[in-house]
């Protein structure tokens, strides 16, 4: 036997061998566009959204200004129609004094000077009827499509 020391056993394990060197590592750029895709998904949805209620608010402000129109229109119309009917009766009335001077001019009797003294004045008939325009040429001036009414556009 000898005086050497005996080898244990157990020997120390050996050292780790060094860790690989990292190669460069590549961009992974799929989430990074999923995100970049969904965040232009939300953009777009938001500007058609926003021409969406843009085109709506329109339609209903030119909704509202072809109520107004239209309204004024009517009431236009109407103010032309009593105008016309005015008119009218003044024309008929000037007929029946021509009607009545005619049978006074050819009846073998005289007539009452101051009746023909009165339907001579009848006769004359002077009267033009002003119509009511304004809101129509203001409406063909400015903008006829408010009004959507296919018998109120224009024929080409």
């Amino acid at each position: 036997m000898t005086d050497a020391p005996t080898p244990s056993t157990s020997a120390p394990p050996p050292p780790d061998p060094p860790p690989p060197t990292p190669s460069p590592r590549r961009w992974d750029w799929r989430p990074k566009a999923r995100w970049f895709a969904a965040e232009i998904v939300v953009v777009v949805a938001g500007i058609l959204i926003a021409l969406a209620l843009n085109v709506w608010w329109g339609d209903r402000q030119g909704a509202a200004q072809e109520r107004v129109y239209l309204q004024q229109l009517a009431a236009d119309l109407a103010t032309t129609a009593g105008r016309l009917e005015g008119s009218t009766a003044a024309m008929r009335n000037s007929m029946e004094a021509s009607a009545k001077l005619l049978v006074a001019f050819n009846a073998p009797d005289r007539a009452d000077p101051d009746s023909v003294a009165a339907w001579a004045g009848a006769v004359v008939w002077n009267d033009r009827p002003g119509l009511a325009l304004g809101v129509a040429r203001a409406l063909v001036s400015t903008d006829l499509s408010l009004v959507r009414d296919d018998h109120a556009q224009p024929r080409p």
